[in-house]
């Protein structure tokens, strides 16, 4: 048997006709896991997605621009939620549409993401309070949240022209 010329000695397991296709392999499922975690954009604790500020004259606007604005923070701010990423939404009830009390209130909604509740801090001209929600739901047109303190349930009109 004839020696072949090689540049390192023989050491019997790169020898061994398993070793190159199991080699190859791993090396292709490590690049393969290497490109799909490239693809992914990196995900901070610490920040919070705005998905805006909705008024609730927007909300009941004849206005397509002004209703779409207002769905588009909408779906944000649920998106955020079902992926339990930490976001916040405003809603401005200018036209006292869900307080019975008649004053103009500010509600903060807030995705915690660790915990993936959402918190509403509801402002109100002389005082302000939060409470947990036990979830997000969305309807047609309207964002529908689900025992949310002393609200209750109750939902937030995006569009109220397909209400």
């Amino acid at each position: 048997m004839q020696q072949q010329d090689r540049p390192f000695p023989a050491t019997g397991v790169a020898d061994s006709p398993a070793f190159g296709p199991f080699t190859l392999l791993l090396a292709l499922a490590l690049i393969c896991i290497l490109i799909s975690a490239c693809g992914q954009p990196p995900r901070s604790p610490t920040s919070s997605l705005a998905c805006g500020t909705v008024t609730s004259t927007q909300a009941l606007s004849k206005n397509a621009s002004e209703t779409g604005q207002a769905m588009r923070a909408g779906s944000c701010f649920l998106h955020a939620y079902q992926q339990c990423q930490a976001a916040t939404l405003v809603y401005v009830d200018q036209d006292r549409l869900l307080r019975q009390d008649q004053q103009r209130t500010m509600r903060t909604l807030t995705v915690e993401a660790a915990s993936c509740r959402v918190s509403e801090t509801l402002q109100k001209v002389s005082s302000s309070t939060t409470s947990l929600c036990d979830r997000v739901e969305g309807l047609r047109g309207a964002l529908r949240l689900v025992s949310c303190g002393v609200d209750g349930t109750f939902s937030l009109i995006l569009d109220a022209t397909i209400q």
